[in-house]
């Protein structure tokens, strides 16, 4: 996992208050290719975070944005974060 990133992420977990559970973090991208992911975890720079909440839905992506994490995805049951160089920057999109 990129350093920077990781730094990141803790100072969320710190906004946020609580910890955090990581459903994916880096893969390798034969794996990431098996499930049909786009690369973004295999940079070192993405994770998805599991999210049941609303409350604790809101304020990930509030700290996230003011962290300034580049590109949010919302699902259901998680958050993906990501700082992937090759993508699209200040989006968010739903799963």
């Amino acid at each position: 996992m990129d350093e920077h990133f990781m730094d990141m992420l803790d100072s969320l977990r710190m906004g946020v208050g609580q910890p955090l559970i990581v459903n994916s973090g880096y893969r390798c991208p034969k794996h990431d290719l098996e499930i049909g992911g786009e690369g973004n975890h295999t940079q070192g720079r993405a994770v998805d975070l599991e999210c049941l909440t609303s409350g604790l839905r809101y304020a990930i992506i509030k700290i996230a944005v003011e962290l300034k994490f580049k590109r949010i995805g919302i699902a259901r049951n998680f958050l993906h974060l990501d700082l992937c160089l090759d993508k699209p920057e200040r989006v968010v999109w739903l799963y």
